[in-house]
C-alpha cells in the first residue's frame, strides 16, 4: 500500500522526533517533546543531552513532570519509561518504584546511545481513565487514501494491561475495542488472541462498562486523522496512534505499515472482509499506477 518508489517519505513519517515536530509546527497537535538524548543527533532548538552528566542535569533543573521517555529508533515500547515526578534527587516513576537521577542518566547513556526522547506525559481523556486506568490508550485510526483524499477507514481503541504504561499488543492481558467510524461508540472488547480471546462487555479490572460506551472527542480525533494524512497525500494508508486527553486528541506517531491484527482481533473478521477489501483494492489500483507512472518518468530519463 505505500511502495518505496512512490512513497519516498516512509523514513521521514517513521522517524518520531522529526515527524512530531513538524506536525506541531503546521499546527497538528502532537506529542511535545522536551529533550532528546544522543551522542551525535543534532535536535535544532530542542534540549540536547550528550552524556550522562547532560541528561541528569536537565533531569534536574529544566525537565517538566511527567515526563515518558522512550528509544528514538525502539519499537514495541520497548524501554519505555515514565517518570512522574522527581524528589531532590529521586526520580519516583509510574509503577511507584524510585531511582537516582545519575543512576537512571546513567542507564539511558550506556543502553541507548543512539537517542533517547523525553516528552510530556499524556494522561487519558477522564472518562477513558475511569473504564481503562490512568496510563494512555491509544485509539489506533487507519486512513486510506485511494486518490480522493484520506478516508478513516478503521479504529481501534487498545487498552493497556493492568499496571503497564503503554499499549503494546503484545502484553498481557491488553484490550482492544472496535470502534464505530459514524458515532465512536465501542461496538466489541476482546482479550486475548486465536483459541484464547475472550470477548467481554465489561472492563474485566474496573468493571467499567465498555461495549455501547462513546468514545469523547470522536469527530476531533477522526479529523484529525485525515488531516496529518493530508500532509502526506502520497501514503496509501496510515496508522496513527492518537491519545485523547481532556485537551483533546494527539498524534504520537504515525505507523507507515500499519499492522492489521489490531482490528482482526478486535472484530474477529479478516481484514480482506467485504466491508474493507474495497477499499484496499482502490488503494491498490491507485499505488500500482503511480509506480508505474514514476518508472516510466525514470526510464525516459535514461
Amino acid at each position: 500500500m505505500n511502495p518505496p518508489v512512490a512513497v519516498p517519505t516512509r523514513a521521514f513519517v517513521g522517524n518520531k522526533l522529526l515527524y512530531t515536530q513538524l506536525l506541531t509546527q503546521l499546527g497538528i497537535p502532537a506529542s511535545t517533546t522536551q529533550a532528546i538524548f544522543s551522542t551525535h543527533m543534532s535536535a535544532g532548538r530542542l534540549a540536547i543531552a550528550r552524556n550522562a552528566a547532560d541528561l541528569a542535569d536537565f533531569l534536574l533543573k529544566d525537565a517538566r513532570y511527567p515526563i515518558f521517555g522512550k528509544p528514538h529508533f525502539g519499537s514495541l515500547s520497548t524501554g519505555a519509561v515514565r517518570i512522574e515526578a522527581r524528589n531532590d534527587d529521586m526520580l519516583r516513576l509510574f509503577d511507584g518504584t524510585t531511582h537516582n537521577v545519575d543512576t537512571f542518566a546513567e542507564h539511558v547513556a550506556a543502553q541507548y546511545p543512539g537517542g533517547f526522547m523525553l516528552q510530556s506525559a499524556l494522561s487519558p481523556h477522564s472518562a477513558m481513565a475511569h473504564i481503562a486506568g490512568p496510563a494512555i490508550g491509544c485509539v489506533r485510526v487507519v486512513t486510506a487514501n485511494d486518490g480522493s483524499g484520506p478516508k478513516p477507514a478503521y479504529a481501534v481503541w487498545k487498552m493497556p494491561a493492568a499496571g503497564a504504561i503503554s499499549d503494546n499488543t503484545w502484553q498481557d492481558g491488553i484490550l482492544l475495542s472496535h470502534i464505530d467510524l459514524g458515532t465512536g461508540t465501542l461496538l466489541s472488547l476482546v482479550r486475548g488472541a486465536g483459541l484464547e480471546a475472550e470477548t467481554l462487555s465489561d472492563h474485566p479490572v474496573s468493571g467499567a462498562p465498555v461495549v455501547g460506551q462513546t468514545l469523547p472527542f470522536w469527530e476531533e480525533t477522526l479529523r484529525l486523522a485525515t488531516d496529518a494524512h493530508a500532509v502526506f497525500p502520497e501514503f496509501g494508508i496510515c496508522g496513527f496512534d492518537i491519545a485523547v486527553t481532556d485537551e483533546g486528541p494527539k498524534i504520537l506517531e504515525c505507523n507507515d505499515n500499519p499492522s492489521h491484527m489490531m482490528y482482526q482481533r478486535a472484530t474477529q473478521r479478516g481484514i480482506q472482509n467485504p466491508d474493507l477489501a474495497p477499499t484496499w483494492q482502490a488503494v491498490a489500483d491507485r499505488q500500482t499506477k503511480q509506480v508505474a507512472k514514476i518508472q516510466c518518468a525514470l526510464k525516459a530519463k535514461k
